[in-house]
């Protein structure tokens, strides 16, 4: 897999797949301690389709990437991104971003409003604050237990509770297994293929999640941007609850869509169906940013 050194020294592993002469440029950020094979069903879904071209990559601290001495700042998590467009020579590309990541996303829109052509939040939030920013009861009882635990086999089994509802996962796939059995096997498949996110890059990455929340001056440029902005989420999310997607529309003028019965981790849960959302959004917002004639005649190309 590649690796950049970006501009402060930092190894950043990424890897690439798609069309490299493809139109749509699609970068994916991931959240809290997790890599870059989260993104797994989105990789392979958009990097198999025609004029598509996709980087995923691991954020500093988790994955292959080096792992720095904490608190990381959401001002180097914002670099590490554009250094990765750069290293790519992407003038112009769609973000989206998924938990920690989806805050990520936002300054990187923020800082670089001329080189987004649309913004995906997936299970994130705008506003920050103690109160705010806490999960549910539940969501922060099992956010407690895998923060401190170092037994693997207890990140995989609180990770599922706290990704998915319990309903969901007492339910059996099409190959008969309740999805509680099939996220345990393929979290810990993935576990032995990357490196377990370490104690100081927890703590790296949690100074930024911390440290999130926009301004009422943020809001309004995001608000007022020329790009259009999706929101994207569970309705049972007890990690970064619910309501503050609901809230995205007012405050930053997002087009939101929620998903019943699906919790943290819907991009696992249902990926063919949010495939399909991200793919749609991308393609209304290209052709928001398409030269067009009179009476919106597109310009073919």
């Amino acid at each position: 897999m590649p690796i950049l050194k970006v501009r402060d020294g930092i190894n950043i592993n990424y890897v690439v797949g798609g069309d490299p002469n493809a139109r749509n440029k699609v970068l994916f950020v991931m959240g809290l301690n997790a890599s870059h094979r989260q993104w797994d069903f989105q990789f392979e879904y958009f990097s198999s389709l025609p004029d598509y071209q996709v980087l995923v990559f691991d954020n500093r601290g988790a994955g292959f990437s080096d792992i720095p001495e904490p608190p990381y700042t959401m001002t180097q998590m914002v670099n590490d991104v554009i250094d990765l467009a750069n290293e790519l020579h992407w003038e112009k590309f769609h973000l989206i971003g998924c938990s920690m990541g989806g805050m990520i996303v936002q300054h990187v829109a923020l800082e670089h409003p001329e080189r987004i052509l649309s913004l995906t939040l997936i299970c994130t939030r705008v506003e920050g604050g103690f109160f705010k920013s806490l999960p549910t009861f539940e969501g922060t009882i099992k956010f407690l237990r895998i923060a401190k635990a170092t037994d693997p086999e207890v990140l995989l089994r609180t990770g599922a509770e706290l990704q998915f509802p319990l309903e969901y996962l007492s339910q059996k796939n099409p190959e008969g297994i309740t999805y509680r059995e099939y996220f345990y096997n393929l979290m810990k498949k993935r576990m032995a293929d990357v490196p377990m996110t370490t104690p100081k890059g927890k703590e790296g990455q949690l100074a930024v999640v911390k440290a999130h929340g926009l301004s009422q001056d943020q809001m309004k440029k995001l608000k007022d941007s020329k790009f259009p902005i999706l929101a994207l989420t569970g309705d049972s999310d007890i990690l970064i609850r619910s309501s503050h997607s609901y809230s995205m529309p007012e405050l930053i003028g997002a087009k939101l869509v929620v998903l019943k019965g699906h919790g943290h981790g819907l991009v696992a849960q249902s990926p063919e169906i949010i495939n399909q959302h991200i793919k749609d959004f991308i393609e209304e917002a290209n052709q928001k940013h398409a030269p067009v004639l009179e009476d919106n005649i597109v310009l073919s190309k």
